[in-house]
């Protein structure tokens, strides 16, 4: 199963956005984010894949399910995208625009 997700933050600028950025790959998920900016403003694509469903009991104590419960807090809590508002004139444009 594969889930991307593309969103543009429309208007506003965002230092240091690609330090967001990640890639992870485990048994059981393979996952990315881009975080960057565009002429538009901020664009972040998540990509998330289950290569893998089911978790036995002895792999939750494996190495492997260890880096996936790390990777997992250090790249997907606690963040934060602080952003500025650019000086674009005439903008009747909504400042959140998703994609799918």
């Amino acid at each position: 199963m594969n889930n991307t997700c593309d969103i543009i933050i429309k208007n506003v600028n965002a230092n240091d956005a690609q330090h967001l950025s990640y890639k992870f790959k485990t048994p059981w998920v393979e996952a990315r984010r881009e975080c960057r900016l565009v002429d538009q403003g901020v664009e972040i694509i998540d990509n998330v894949c289950i290569l893998k469903s089911f978790i036995s009991a002895e792999e939750l104590k494996s190495k492997e399910f260890k880096s996936l419960k790390d990777a997992i807090k250090k790249y997907c809590t606690k963040l934060a995208i602080i952003v500025t508002k650019n000086e674009i004139k005439n903008s009747n444009s909504s400042p959140l625009a998703t994609g799918g």
